[in-house]
């Protein structure tokens, strides 16, 4: 049952304000989309700092988004990638 489940990319972003509804819900994605992987877009350090220990042997990416310069570099990777799914 579990090969029948397509891998999708999950792309979301972290701020302080919301941080443990988006850990229960990235929690929730690898649980029930094993085969997939997650991009996490942070906001701030304190956010960067602890997914990177909760999620650091998960198939989970942490992009440091609050550097301007990386943003729109990330940003720019991120839409080039994007398939029908996630349009």
């Amino acid at each position: 049952m579990e090969n029948s489940i397509p891998k999708i990319r999950f792309i979301t972003y972290f701020t302080s304000d919301y941080f443990y509804i988006g850990v229960v819900s990235v929690q929730r994605i690898l649980r029930y989309h094993p085969q997939s992987c997650v991009t996490i877009y942070t906001f701030d350090e304190l956010s960067k700092e602890y997914l990177e220990i909760v999620f650091e042997s998960k198939p989970v990416k942490i992009i440091n988004a609050f550097d301007s310069a990386s943003i729109k570099s990330n940003f720019d990777k991120l839409l080039s990638n994007r398939n029908s799914l996630e349009a």
